[in-house]
């Protein structure tokens, strides 16, 4: 009977023990929900606050931008800004105009330097005709068949267009720089020839040539050879067009003045003399030496 009552006592311990147990394991699993929910609501606090805190911010910013608008509102106001459109018009209207006219300008631009550039090569043309067929009718050796202008392009960007010159002789189909191939007399008529040339080109209405001391540095075979391309030159032009030509010849060798008075014949020859007070004055003499004195 005691072994008995042993047995229902241990039977009844464990029986508690595990009803201990089972609320033991109850409390735990019911306290770990709880933490979560703890977690949870501090979570949402920390954020509640962030965004009490970011509504806060944007209230400040609010309120300064609605002063910055009140402060702007009334400069508008102001007498600076009463006219506003109107002017802001006006600006408008000035800037899209002036697009356009920087815009017409520059086709007007280019444009003008096209029709240069063709102006340019129309010129040259003219020049080596009129340059050909003086030489021809002038020059009286036969190892230069005519002279002619060349022009060569020098790139300076778009704004400038210039070029470069290049005086040559034609010699049976070849050409060759003149420079330094060719002798004093042919220098000096192809000097004489081009200028005639650029005279009836660029001044069709006032074709005059003046020659300062053509004769310096010249023997004198050289100086006679000159005074007769002179005169050939004059014949060639009175046959070759009939534009006025006009031939100035400046000079102090009597010699030369002499020969050029033998083969053309001018009307008149102007000379510059001194009377005995040392005053210059001009003299007047024609082709049979009738000497006219100028005191104007």
């Amino acid at each position: 009977m005691h072994r008995l009552n042993e047995q229902l006592r241990k039977s009844l311990l464990k029986y508690r023990i595990e009803m201990v147990k089972a609320k033991q394991e109850k409390a735990r699993q019911e306290k770990e929900p709880l933490a979560d929910l703890r977690n949870l609501e501090e979570n949402l606090r920390k954020k509640n606050d962030d965004i009490l805190f970011e509504m806060e911010r944007k209230k400040g910013e609010v309120i300064q931008q609605k002063a910055r608008i009140d402060e702007i509102r009334k400069q508008l106001n102001s007498q600076d800004f009463l006219d506003v459109e109107t002017k802001f018009k006006q600006e408008f209207i000035t800037k899209f105009v002036t697009e356009n006219v920087i815009k017409d300008l520059t086709t007007y631009i280019h444009i003008v330097d096209e029709s240069i550039v063709q102006y340019h090569a129309k010129k040259m043309e003219e020049i080596n005709e009129i340059l050909g067929t003086l030489w021809g009718k002038v020059y009286r050796g036969n190892d230069i068949d005519r002279i002619q202008i060349r022009s060569e392009s020098v790139d300076e960007g778009e704004k400038r267009k210039s070029y470069n010159y290049r005086v040559v002789m034609c010699v049976e189909g070849m050409e060759f720089d003149m420079p330094g191939r060719c002798s004093a007399g042919q220098k000096m008529l192809a000097s004489i020839l081009i200028r005639i040339a650029l005279s009836d080109v660029f001044c069709d209405k006032c074709s005059v040539i003046a020659l300062d001391e053509p004769t310096a540095n010249l023997d004198v075979f050289k100086v006679e050879n000159l005074g007769e391309i002179l005169a050939e030159i004059i014949e060639a032009r009175c046959n070759y067009t009939d534009k006025n030509f006009q031939l100035i010849v400046i000079t102090h060798d009597d010699r030369f003045v002499e020969h050029l008075r033998q083969l053309c014949r001018p009307e008149w020859v102007y000379a510059i003399s001194k009377d005995s007070a040392g005053f210059n004055y001009p003299v007047f003499s024609n082709f049979f030496g009738i000497c006219i004195r100028s005191f104007l």
